[in-house]
């Protein structure tokens, strides 16, 4: 019914993005959705890697796109050196 991607999809996708986004699809049953949090471009790339809305609608482009919000990544260790967090997406994409 759901997959829940946090921070993986936007490294993987450089290896293979039609694969990763197969394996996601694979494991959803009709009507399954995914939720993706990954990095957002709008901000300099000081976290994780960045796409842009287009390119994140894009690699989803099969599924149905029910949201794709601004938010930002939880303070880690990692980024405590940063003012904020990164910039992030928040897609949530359905299986038809």
């Amino acid at each position: 019914d759901l997959v829940y991607d946090c921070q993986t999809f936007h490294v993987l996708r450089k290896l293979d993005e039609e694969g990763i986004v197969g394996v996601y699809r694979q494991l959803l049953k009709p009507g399954g959705f995914l939720l993706t949090l990954t990095g957002n471009a709008k901000e300099p790339e000081v976290g994780p890697c960045v796409l842009s809305r287009e390119e994140l609608q894009h690699a989803f482009r099969e599924m149905r796109v029910v949201s794709v919000a601004e938010t930002r990544f939880d303070m880690t260790p990692t980024y405590a050196k940063l003012a904020q967090p990164p910039l992030a997406w928040c897609g949530v994409f359905q299986e038809p």
